[in-house]
């Protein structure tokens, strides 16, 4: 995918309205009714480049076609099996051009393989390799009208070399997907904290902060 293509996907759209196609989850929030759709803040950069501050408050740059959630990780970050079949949802759309690292492939029976992942700079065009893991994410629930009360959640995410910012708003913790496959984070979303299968996303046209919100 070319960087003026891929960069297009990063959010031109003034008004967003998907429905997601995620399968149901098993694993539930931070203990409050898991019905309440959630809502975050959007920021524009001087860049036209979008951001929410999901990832422990840092801000996650939002690609409308990527299929997962990115960011470095710490060393001692959980891993995934390789035989588990998320590892091989993550692998679904290895991004075009990304050579393979020739370990941490789906379908390993080795005990000690932990999946490989492959995150996407939309902006740079750049790729790289990482271990699949699982991130905390927070953000709060909404009765479509006021924040209600925090909304802590775990989503699978890719780790990725710091490198991998570069292009990335200054500040940035990372990409955030919004396409509808399953681990992009309004499918993670949907399926996790068992909320409606869509979402809604208005983007100002000026420097503004708007809502992400999840119906």
């Amino acid at each position: 995918m070319s960087l003026r293509r891929s960069s297009s996907t990063v959010l031109p759209l003034l008004v967003l309205s998907l429905l997601l196609l995620s399968p149901p989850g098993t694993l539930a929030g931070d203990g409050h009714p898991p019905s309440k759709p959630i809502v975050t803040p959007v920021t524009k950069d001087s860049a036209s480049l979008y951001t929410i501050p999901v990832k422990n408050g840092a801000p996650l740059v939002l690609d409308l076609a990527g299929p997962l959630v990115w960011s470095p990780c710490q060393p001692s970050h959980r891993t995934v099996p390789c035989k588990s079949s998320v590892c091989t949802v993550a692998n679904r759309n290895h991004p075009a051009g990304c050579a393979y690292t020739g370990s941490g492939q789906p379908g390993s029976t080795d005990a000690n393989c932990a999946c490989t992942a492959y995150p996407y700079n939309p902006v740079s065009g750049q790729c790289g390799s990482g271990d699949l893991t699982a991130a905390p994410l927070s953000a709060n629930a909404t009765d479509g009208k006021n924040p209600l009360f925090p909304v802590s959640f775990s989503a699978y995410a890719a780790c990725a070399p710091e490198g991998l910012l570069g292009s990335l708003p200054s500040g940035a913790a990372g990409v955030a997907g919004l396409s509808r496959m399953p681990l992009s984070l309004p499918s993670q979303v949907a399926s996790r904290l068992k909320v409606a299968r869509q979402f809604a996303l208005c983007i100002p046209g000026g420097g503004q902060t708007l809502s992400l919100i999840h119906i």
